[in-house]
């Protein structure tokens, strides 16, 4: 065996290894036409390459001939069909058969220069077309793709430059000729092997993506939005600022579920879940994390708790103000609200699972009010004051219609606009009283209590109440302890009801 026929024999197996190794691929429906493209093309290339191991004759040499272009060709279908691009059949049948013909013509007339220069002329403009679609068209490119693309413009540029040379300076193409050996080899073994690499990526991302992502809406799922979150308490530790995270429950789902069907309901939750995508920020991430419940999880809200609250109710605000306008599907105009649950993570949060737990708990709290709630987790005890239960006992009438009305106003169950008036005037009416009590009981009250009664009336009546509800809310509570204080302090051990 010569030199020569050691070197062809040794590419057909090279071309043969690459094209059995491409009949592993395990590969989606979409892409499995491609697959036989890409191995049809190596084994029809290693074909070409064995030919040459044998006696060359004219036939065989044409027949070399035409098995290469097909390689070529082969690869550039494969190229189409792996990029997701109509593949231009016209064009490529028409390409080919002419790179054929003309080899054909050459070989014939034993024309060595003018087979070299059909091969610059049709092998640059199929691997022009390959580099093009993996760099432009194909929609998830990998690193492979990008070392596919590389390779292809290194044969269009080594290709023409020896084409070139011929030309121009015969004694310096000469001297290419050793080096240009080595070439096809190596072109094989690489289109091979990251032909096949980037199957394996894309089968992996598409593993983690799976792992990952929520199936219906493409949301991160719950085991990645916990991987999240578990990632960034060091942060805030180490950075010494706040975050805020986010539960959401969509109010009237069920009904919506039950009366138009799952498929409706699982439009409305693709709906709601395209719609947070598309307002998200670089500082927040988004998940759905079960059924019709949702989370969003915001990295850096301040390095105070003031800015933190802020924040976080301003997001909160925007989620709901997203579902405003009706959901349109399928010809139904449906209306969806969502409550949500608030809690602020603070640089000294370290416990994921009670984080987590917190922002839920206000969830819940937030969905048994009234639809389109919004709860922060340090305000799920309001319900632990009873200020009917502390001070005198003659006035314990005129705390428990305080205490009803705050409840009220808390669950939102009274305007703000109308009920905190009115919540003014009976504490102004309490006050009064518990003077009037106190000298029947023959206890007047101290100066000090007088003045308390002006400074807590005072706070009251400085309360804004066209601040946002959050606003309100976090005021409504301080005076609420401010009173509550107030009553602890003063009462009188022989006239009280505990």
């Amino acid at each position: 065996m010569s030199s020569d026929q050691t070197y062809y024999l040794t590419i057909a197996l090279i071309n043969l290894v690459l094209a059995f190794a491409g009949t592993r691929i395990k590969n989606t429906e979409e892409n499995t036409k491609s697959t036989q493209f890409l191995v049809g093309s190596f084994y029809v290339f290693a074909i070409s390459w064995f030919l040459y191991f044998l006696e060359l004759t004219l036939s065989i040499k044409i027949l070399s001939a035409i098995l290469s272009s097909m390689f070529i060709w082969g690869i550039t279908v494969f190229s189409f069909k792996r990029c997701k691009v109509d593949t231009p059949w016209r064009l490529i049948i028409c390409l080919f058969l002419t790179n054929i013909i003309a080899q054909s013509y050459f070989i014939l007339n034993d024309n060595i220069s003018g087979l070299l220069h059909t091969s610059s002329i049709f092998i640059p403009i199929a691997f022009s077309l390959c580099g093009y679609l993996f760099l432009k068209k194909k929609a998830d490119r990998n690193p492979s793709d990008m070392v596919i693309v590389y390779s292809y413009f290194i044969m269009i540029a080594m290709i023409i430059t020896r084409s070139i040379l011929l030309e121009m300076s015969p004694e310096a193409f000469s001297i290419t000729m050793a080096p240009t050996q080595i070439i096809w080899p190596v072109f094989s073994v690489i289109s091979g092997i990251f032909f096949l690499l980037s199957f394996a990526e894309e089968a992996q991302k598409k593993l983690i993506t799976e792992s990952t992502t929520d199936t219906l809406t493409g949301l991160f799922n719950r085991r990645m939005f916990d991987e999240k979150f578990k990632r960034l308490l060091p942060s805030l530790s180490h950075g010494k600022h706040y975050g805020a995270l986010l539960y959401i429950d969509l109010d009237g789902f069920k009904p919506v579920n039950d009366k138009y069907g799952h498929n409706i309901g699982d439009k409305v939750l693709v709906e709601f879940g395209s719609r947070l995508n598309a307002s998200l920020r670089d500082e927040e991430v988004i998940a759905r994390i079960g059924g019709d419940e949702f989370a969003i999880l915001i990295k850096n809200t301040g390095q105070n708790q003031t800015t933190a609250y802020q924040c976080a109710y301003k997001l909160a605000q925007r989620v709901q103000n997203l579902m405003k306008e009706d959901i349109d599907i399928d010809g139904f105009k449906l209306q969806i609200d969502c409550s949500i649950g608030v809690h602020i993570l603070t640089p000294d949060a370290k416990d994921a699972e009670s984080e987590i737990k917190a922002a839920d708990a206000a969830m819940y709290q937030a969905k048994k009010r009234m639809h389109y709630s919004i709860v922060f987790s340090e305000n799920l005890s309001p319900y632990k004051y009873n200020l009917a239960k502390i001070g005198i006992t003659e006035t314990a009438s005129d705390r428990q219609e305080i205490d009803n009305l705050l409840y009220s106003l808390l669950d939102k169950q009274i305007d703000i606009a109308s009920g905190f008036p009115q919540l003014i005037q009976m504490v102004s009416s309490y006050f009064k009283d518990e003077v009037a009590a106190s000298k029947k009981i023959h206890s007047n009250l101290s100066k000090k209590q007088r003045i308390d009664h002006i400074e807590l009336l005072d706070s009251l009546q400085k309360i804004n109440i066209k601040n946002n509800d959050y606003t309100m809310l976090k005021n409504l509570l301080s005076f609420i302890k401010q009173l509550e204080s107030h009553n602890k302090k003063y009462k009188h051990n022989d006239n009280i009801t505990i």
